[in-house]
C-alpha cells in the first residue's frame, strides 16, 4: 500500500501486489511515483470539481432562463390589462381618474383634464383635494373606508355620487359630480 497525499486534505492509496520483493530500482521508481502521481491526481479532482460546477451553473441558468420567460409572460399580460383600463378611461364620454390609496392621481383621460385646464399627464400625482378641495386627506380615507361602506348598506348600491365643487388649473370654480 503507498498513500498518496493531495491537495485539499484528500488523498489516495495505491496498492500494488508483486510476484516477489521489489529491487532497488523498483523501489526507486515507487518512491518517485507519487511526485509523478500528485499533480496529475490534483489536476484530475479540479478538473471533476469544476464539471461539476459547470453542471450546477448550467441547471442554475435554465432555471433563470425559464424564470425569466414568465416573468416576461406574467409582465405582457400586466402591461395588456394595464392598457385595456387605460382604454376604457380614456373612451369614457365623461372626465375619469384613477387615485391610489392616498388620494393621489394615477391615472386620468384628456376630457377630465381638459375640464380642469390641465395638459396631458400633468395631473400625474396630484391629491384629489387640489381638484375637489372639499376632499381632504383625512376624509378621503373615510370616505372609503367609513361611508361608502355605509352607502352601500343603506342603498344596496356600490355607486355613490355627491355633488361638489371643483377647482380648475386658473382657480376658476365649477360643479362637478364625484362617482365612486
Amino acid at each position: 500500500l503507498l498513500p498518496v497525499p493531495l491537495a485539499d486534505d484528500q488523498g489516495v492509496v495505491l496498492e500494488l501486489a508483486a510476484f516477489g520483493d521489489f529491487d532497488p530500482w523498483q523501489w526507486q521508481i515507487l518512491e518517485a511515483l507519487p511526485s509523478l502521481l500528485i499533480p496529475r491526481m490534483d489536476v484530475l479532482l479540479r478538473t471533476q470539481k469544476t464539471l461539476s460546477l459547470l453542471a450546477q451553473t448550467r441547471e442554475q441558468a435554465q432555471a433563470l432562463a425559464e424564470s425569466q420567460f414568465q416573468l416576461q409572460a406574467r409582465q405582457n399580460e400586466l402591461e395588456a390589462t394595464q392598457a385595456w383600463y387605460r382604454d376604457i378611461i380614456e373612451s369614457a364620454p365623461d372626465g375619469m381618474l384613477l387615485l391610489d390609496h392616498l388620494g393621489l392621481i394615477v391615472q386620468s383621460n384628456a376630457r377630465l383634464e381638459k375640464m380642469f385646464g390641465y395638459s396631458l399627464g400633468e395631473l400625474l400625482g396630484v391629491n384629489l383635494n387640489r381638484l375637489i378641495p372639499a376632499i381632504t386627506s383625512e376624509n378621503y380615507s373615510s370616505l372609503l373606508d367609513g361611508y361608502l361602506d355605509e352607502f352601500i348598506e343603506f342603498t344596496g348600491s356600490e355607486r355613490y355620487t355627491s355633488d361638489l365643487i371643483g377647482v380648475g388649473k386658473e382657480g376658476g370654480t365649477f360643479p362637478v359630480e364625484l362617482g365612486l
